[in-house]
């Protein structure tokens, strides 16, 4: 099995209640997900933060938002620039893999390593379902073939990934995507093609207990849908067999909680029938998409005062890497996809409108990507490996060449995009 089934394990709280009802359902999600180890992943998180409510708040204040970042108050050391007016930070080309720590301690697994999501049994590194429009002639890659569902990606950004600000022309309509749990927003390159892609989930569940009531019939009836495991028998609360998909969605007990016919054990088997239920919900969800050609950046700066101003390591700073485009994005930037379904076409991406509040990035020409400076600084320098012109906006020795619309002076605040 690849890395996330090493891991398998809900919140550090509940870990030493974990026996055989967890242990069976969450290989059952992860048969079912197989090697898409960002969705893995994120179901894994939503769950560890509704159980957890506190590990969310304390995510929020440490990455906390775009705006804290933009601050153009007086600072606090003498003779240092206002957050607003920090320094650039310059990075180099670099390519490296996106490697996700869960566990206790900080984030760190047992082992102190983590999942790198590029590596695989089949050894074909990340896949996923491809974006509309795109076909596997420019997949370049002669020894997968002609596949027309899946398309190679790279995650680069999630695991510390805070939020996403977007912001029209002078400010307006602005709109920030805020994560609720790790990995709800992620950051990954299409490198065939040259194109950054903005992924979230638009799951987001309410805080649970083992002690709540369980699950309703239409989580769990969802649950069994997506494992494959078909209609519970006939009777069950869980929905009736006979009536199939074309059972009504509005009856009003497929919102009660379920009664199963043999009551869980225990603590454990309380919290594995509450996972069954947040896994059904999650995987009914849509995973929501915007598309960037990097073709279309015209400015590019990494923002970070911690680093650039007090030498903060990266792992204790907060960055912003700030994208100027030369234009909105095109309807066709924006689709979704089912996280699971029994039904394959469901979770293959198609175009949709734009989907954030108020169509706000449909207008947008800067975006702001607000997170830990350490993975945010390692996204920089991977943009700088796919693209000379990226490149040489991020460096400390800029070609005079290249166009640059973020290059200092230029105000990094949102009224002024």
């Amino acid at each position: 099995q690849s890395g996330a089934w090493q891991s398998l394990q809900p919140a550090p709280s509940t870990r030493s209640a974990m026996d055989e009802p967890m242990q069976r359902t969450w290989m059952l999600i992860h048969m079912e997900l197989g090697d898409r180890k960002l969705d893995f992943y994120a179901l894994q998180d939503a769950f560890s933060v509704r159980l957890n409510p506190i590990v969310h708040v304390m995510t929020r204040k440490r990455l906390s938002v775009a705006a804290d970042l933009l601050d153009d108050s007086p600072p606090r050391r003498r003779g240092a620039p206002s957050s607003l007016r920090a320094p650039p930070v310059y990075v180099e080309p670099k390519s490296s893999p996106f490697l996700y720590q869960s566990g206790e301690n900080g984030g760190e697994d047992e082992e102190g390593g983590g999942d790198d999501f590029a590596e695989h049994e089949d050894g074909f590194g990340e896949y996923d379902f491809r974006h509309p429009g795109t076909r596997w002639e420019s997949d370049d890659e002669d020894e997968r073939g002609d596949n027309e569902i899946f398309s190679p990606i790279a995650t680069k950004a999630g695991k510390d990934l805070g939020s996403i600000l977007f912001a029209g022309a002078s400010g307006a309509p602005t709109c920030e995507l805020k994560a609720a749990y790790r990995l709800q927003l992620s950051v990954r390159l299409d490198e065939k093609r040259e194109a950054l892609i903005y992924d979230c989930f638009e799951y987001k569940g309410a805080a649970t207990a083992p002690s709540d009531p369980l699950p309703t019939n239409r989580s769990m009836r969802r649950f069994q849908r997506a494992m494959h495991l078909g209609e519970p028998r006939r009777g069950s609360r869980f929905g009736d067999s006979s009536e199939g998909e074309s059972e009504d969605e509005e009856d009003p007990a497929l919102d009660e909680p379920c009664e199963p016919v043999r009551p869980p054990e225990g603590e454990a088997g309380r919290v594995a029938f509450h996972l069954q239920g947040h896994a059904g919900d999650f995987l009914s969800s849509r995973v929501l998409r915007l598309r960037v050609p990097l073709a279309s950046v015209c400015g590019l700066r990494l923002h970070s005062p911690g680093l650039a101003v007090d030498n903060l390591p990266p792992d204790e700073a907060r960055a912003l890497l700030v994208l100027e485009l030369d234009a909105p994005p095109p309807e066709a930037a924006f689709a979704a996809r089912k996280v699971g379904s029994p039904h394959i076409g469901d979770t293959e991406f198609a175009t949709v409108p734009d989907w954030t509040p108020g169509c706000a990035a449909g207008a947008a020409t800067r975006h702001y990507l607000s997170g830990g400076a350490e993975e945010l600084k390692r996204l920089a320098e991977n943009l700088a490996s796919l693209s000379p012109r990226l490149a040489s906006m991020l460096s400390s020795t800029a070609s005079p060449a290249v166009r640059n619309s973020l290059a200092p002076p230029a105000s990094l605040a949102v009224a002024d995009a």
